[in-house]
C-alpha cells in the first residue's frame, strides 16, 4: 500500500504539483495569450462591423436624402417643362394667330391691288370709249344753238325754283 506520508508519496505529490504547475504555467502563458489574442480579434472584428454597419446605415440616410432632394427637384423641374410647354403652346398660337392675319392682310392687300388694276384698266381701256360716246351723244343733244338755249332755259327754271323753296 502506498502511504502518502512515505518518501515515495511524497514525491509523487511534488510530481503531481509540478505537473499542476507546469499545466497551468503553459495554459496561463499559451492557452490563456492564445486566447486573449483570438478574443481581441473577435472584439476588433466587431467594431469593424458595427463601423461598416454604421457607415452603411449613414450611406443608406445619405442615399435616401439625396434621392429625395432628388425627386423634389424633378417634380420641380418637371413643373417648370409643363409651365414652359404652356408658354411655348401659347406663343407658337399666337404665332399662328399672326401668321393668319398676316395673310389675310397680304390677301387683302393683293385683293385691293386687283381692285386697283381693274380700276386702272377700265380708266385706260373703257373710259376713252365712253366718254367718246358720251362726246358724240352731247354734240348730237346740243349741237345746235336752239337746243342749248332750251337746255339752259330749263336748268335756270329748276334753280330758281329750288332757290324759292
Amino acid at each position: 500500500m502506498i502511504d502518502i506520508f512515505s518518501f515515495h508519496g511524497i514525491f509523487h505529490l511534488i510530481c503531481f504539483g509540478l505537473l499542476l504547475y507546469c499545466i497551468q504555467a503553459f495554459f496561463k502563458r499559451y492557452v490563456i495569450t492564445y486566447l486573449k489574442e483570438g478574443v481581441a480579434r473577435q472584439e476588433k472584428f466587431l467594431e469593424s462591423l458595427q463601423k461598416k454597419i454604421k457607415a452603411i446605415k449613414q450611406q443608406k440616410k445619405t442615399v435616401f436624402d439625396l434621392s429625395f432632394t432628388k425627386r423634389k427637384e424633378m417634380e420641380s423641374l418637371l413643373i417648370h417643362v409643363k409651365v414652359w410647354a404652356c408658354k411655348v403652346k401659347k406663343s407658337l398660337s399666337v404665332t399662328e394667330q399672326e401668321k393668319i392675319v398676316s395673310q389675310e392682310r397680304v390677301k387683302q392687300y393683293q385683293s385691293n391691288q386687283m381692285d386697283g388694276l381693274e380700276r386702272l384698266y377700265l380708266q385706260k381701256r373703257i373710259l376713252p370709249h365712253a366718254l367718246e360716246q358720251a362726246e358724240q351723244e352731247l354734240r348730237t343733244s346740243f349741237g345746235s344753238p336752239e337746243k342749248q338755249k332750251q337746255f339752259l332755259s330749263k336748268a335756270i327754271i329748276a334753280l330758281k325754283r329750288n332757290a324759292h323753296e
